[in-house]
């Protein structure tokens, strides 16, 4: 699909140094949106750029849709969305317990309860882990270390299938994105909220939250 509206940045208003930034009114809560970058293509100075490519936000807080091939041929990526950011965090801080007092649980949070097995009633999402969180108690765990929950592709432009997509993580797209595969709601965003009601009920419980970050390889 083309775009609904194509904002232009002004380099004499819209950059400071190397960064850019710019304010979209029109752009309300869920709201989809990419980048396109234009400039120079010499590999040898470090240039890409590719006026058509379509662009994921780096900063941005969740994505929607997956990959597709466009009649140019040319793949777009998912879609960035403009996420509601008010969450009540109901006094929420950091329990800053010593690392000597730590009992880490290692979890992928999908395959933490997708097993019917698991009893729970979101298998396989955020929602899920709090519905276990008395087991993590029971089990004496201070603290669990969540792998990869950045967003990252899962079908076959990057090695998955629709039998059996990418799975682990470890090649994230977006580092401030929660996964949407982990959200029990399918709406554009809902992932964020989610993912912040699993924080914080962890800490409520007394437990710790590390996340298993990926910077020196992405997808």
């Amino acid at each position: 699909l083309e775009p609904s509206q194509i904002v232009e940045l002004d380099p004499e208003q819209d950059r400071w140094g190397g960064v850019w930034s710019i304010l979209v009114p029109e752009a309300t809560i869920g709201q989809l949106y990419h980048f396109q970058a234009d400039g120079p293509f010499d590999p040898k100075a470090g240039h890409r750029f590719d006026g058509r490519a379509r662009l994921i936000d780096p900063y941005a807080r969740a994505l929607a849709g997956e990959f597709l091939k466009a009649s140019d041929g040319i793949v777009r990526p998912p879609k960035c969305v403009v996420v509601d950011e008010h969450f009540d965090w109901q006094g929420d801080r950091h329990l800053k317990r010593d690392l000597s007092e730590t009992i880490i649980y290692e979890m992928h949070v999908k395959g933490f309860t997708q097993s019917r097995t698991s009893g729970v009633d979101h298998p396989g999402t955020y929602l899920g882990v709090i519905e276990k969180i008395p087991y993590l108690v029971s089990l004496g765990v201070t603290a669990v270390e969540l792998m990869p929950i950045n967003e990252f592709p899962t079908n076959h432009f990057f090695g998955g299938s629709a039998d059996r997509p990418y799975y682990w993580g470890y090649d994230p797209l977006a580092f401030f994105s929660p996964h949407r595969g982990y959200a029990a709601s399918d709406m554009a965003g809902a992932q964020v909220h989610e993912f912040k009601q699993m924080v914080r009920a962890l800490h409520e419980a007394g437990i710790e939250v590390i996340l298993d970050v990926v910077f020196n390889h992405t997808a």
